[in-house]
């Protein structure tokens, strides 16, 4: 019984731990994609904003879209 304790415990910090880390990537990719796109209006650089649209963006939604889909209620 003690040992079926222990793995359940496993389990539920294994699985926060992956929530973390899912949820931790996609705000990352979020803010560089608000950076970059903050960079692109202040300096003009035309590369980063491309950047941001074209591969960080889509990359954030499909994060947010996994941790929504992981979590309970989401």
């Amino acid at each position: 019984m003690r040992a079926a304790l222990k793995w359940g415990m496993r389990l539920i910090f294994l699985y926060a731990a992956f929530v973390a880390l899912i949820l931790t990537a996609a705000l990352i990719s979020v803010m560089l994609s608000f950076t970059f796109v903050i960079l692109n209006e202040l300096a003009g650089v035309e590369k980063l904003g491309s950047i941001s649209e074209k591969y960080l963006s889509p990359l954030s939604e499909r994060l947010w879209n996994f941790f929504l889909l992981v979590t309970p209620g989401g």
